[in-house]
């Protein structure tokens, strides 16, 4: 165990908001198949651990296809061109905005090999390279106003929440509120384990039991 190299994995991950959710932390049993986790967070967890193996090649498909914009780029930079700035990396992507940081781009359509080259290159010439990037480019203009717009949403709606949670007197009054004095909970997962082992009793099937079946019918 390698505690340094692990808590700069957990950081480079963006994995230690989610530890801090569970109960249990790290030691927390995770479900067949990750049934307990996001797909954002089952994508984190499987780049953590394959950080944390130290190999010499990487061969990613599409790893942050499930996460947010901007816990992406945090992962690319800080996973791809940081703790494997060193290693040999081949990624597989439709985030074109991450290519302009690869060392030589592989153009696929329709299963084959159109084109080969650094970005400048590849977008120098003019082919349908320049229409791709160019539709990608709108398509996140549109997505980022979307978000900027849903932050500021979210952010009016939650000050509005916390007035009204905060405040012991009605909404209609006037007086002066100091949210800055209010308590708030620490979330959770739950009391116990995500996965918790089954109960099972012992002895003879209780006359109530076959009622239930009876009464169910």
């Amino acid at each position: 165990m390698d505690n340094e190299k692990y808590n700069i994995i957990l950081e480079a991950c963006s994995l230690k908001k989610d530890l801090e959710l569970f109960a249990f932390g790290d030691q927390t049993i995770i479900g067949e198949r990750g049934l307990n986790l996001s797909g954002g967070q089952k994508q984190r967890f499987q780049i953590a651990r394959a950080l944390y193996h130290d190999a010499d090649i990487y061969l990613l498909d599409d790893p942050f296809s499930v996460v947010v914009a901007h816990t992406g780029t945090h992962l690319f930079k800080e996973c791809l061109l940081g703790i494997l700035g060193s290693k040999t990396v081949i990624y597989v992507t439709h985030q074109l905005e991450f290519l302009s940081s690869a060392d030589l781009i592989l153009v696929m359509k329709d299963g084959r090999i159109t084109q080969t080259g650094k970005y400048e290159e590849i977008y120098k010439s003019g082919s349908d390279f320049i229409e791709l990037v160019g539709s990608h480019k709108k398509a996140l203009t549109v997505l980022n106003f979307v978000e900027r717009k849903t932050t500021l949403d979210n952010l009016i709606i939650g000050e509005e929440n916390d007035n009204i949670l905060c405040s012991d007197k009605p909404i209609e009054d006037d007086e002066e509120r100091e949210p800055k004095n209010c308590k708030t909970e620490k979330p959770t997962m739950s009391e116990g384990q995500l996965v918790q082992e089954e109960k099972r009793e012992k002895g003879r099937v209780s006359l109530s039991i076959y009622w239930k079946y009876v009464t169910a019918a």
